[in-house]
């Protein structure tokens, strides 16, 4: 996976892709090819993106050929941490045998970043802010050797109220280096109008999101569990159609169970969705399996 492939204008194809090698580190390798009737030979090229640990990640590739000047772009997204990651940019002016350093275009939480290019030739890096909540996207006039000040293209709902209430609020932005359940917008595209008609030069981009953006629990409908209920005597009370929300508290994320009791009509189909995260104070926070078990009974002290 992590794949892109431009053509330029001679017909040559270009393939960028994320891997890594011996004890270097990850890293993205590019490929020319050509075809020598009937088959398309590719070349490994030089090298452009530095070596990076294996404990980080590479994500958000693509490559892109500039037609009129015969420039090459690739741009992705280093990410030292699930939900944290800068927008780097490589340029080759010489069909790929040299490229130039990486240029950091963006802050710390951003992800899956697109180039395109407008008819006088603006170049355009676009990618999801999600700190900022926002598509913003950098435009240089100088064909990548620099990069004017970020603009918003749209702002974008996410969701991350699978955590304690609140978790989405924006002055509370550094919550967003920890929590490991969100839900992010994905799929970026970008593309420009390079038509003569009256929108030429106009920048546009879709994604995907949540139509409903970000829903915290409600307060007037929201059990928060409490440590210890680890047996179905101490069980929360809920009632079908609540929201739950809480955090284990000295328990070992292995043998933490979470006990809650309802009433309900035999017969009746019930859906429970849930989400859940591990953060202890000294380490990252990371997602855990979940399972649940449903036990029926007639009485606190019948349980089958």
């Amino acid at each position: 996976g992590r794949a892109s492939v431009c053509i330029d204008r001679d017909g040559a194809a270009y393939c960028a892709l994320y891997g890594g090698s011996g004890l270097q580190g990850e890293t993205i390798f590019v490929f020319s090819g050509s075809f020598n009737d009937p088959v398309l030979e590719w070349r490994r090229r030089p090298n452009p993106v530095p070596f990076y640990p294996f404990e980080a990640d590479l994500d958000g590739i693509q490559i892109r050929s500039d037609r009129t000047t015969d420039l090459l772009y690739l741009v992705y997204t280093v990410k030292p941490d699930r939900y944290q990651g800068q927008i780097h940019i490589v340029r080759s002016a010489d069909a790929g045998v040299s490229w130039s350093a990486p240029t950091v275009l963006s802050g710390n939480l951003c992800n899956t970043a697109q180039v395109t290019i407008g008819p006088a030739g603006e170049l355009y890096v676009v990618w999801e802010d999600y700190e900022q909540r926002e598509i913003i996207g950098r435009k240089s006039i100088d064909h990548g050797e620099s990069f004017g000040p970020p603009f918003a293209l749209g702002s974008i709902n996410d969701n991350v109220s699978f955590g304690p209430p609140e978790w989405h609020d924006r002055s509370r932005a550094n919550i967003l280096e920890n929590v490991q359940c969100m839900d992010f917008p994905a799929f970026l595209g970008v593309a420009v109008d390079t038509t003569s008609g009256s929108r030429r030069g106009t920048v546009y981009g879709v994604w995907a999101e949540h139509a409903s953006g970000t829903v915290d629990p409600s307060p007037t409908n929201t059990v928060i569990e409490s440590e210890p209920n680890n047996n179905f005597l101490q069980a929360n009370t809920i009632a079908i159609g609540d929201d739950f929300s809480g955090k284990m508290v000295g328990t070992e994320e292995d043998t933490d169970c979470d006990w809650f009791a309802f009433e309900g009509t035999a017969g009746t189909t019930i859906q429970v969705s849930a989400s859940v995260g591990y953060c202890p104070l000294e380490a990252p926070c990371r997602q855990l399996p979940l399972g649940f078990l449903l036990f029926c009974g007639t009485s606190e002290t019948l349980v089958s």
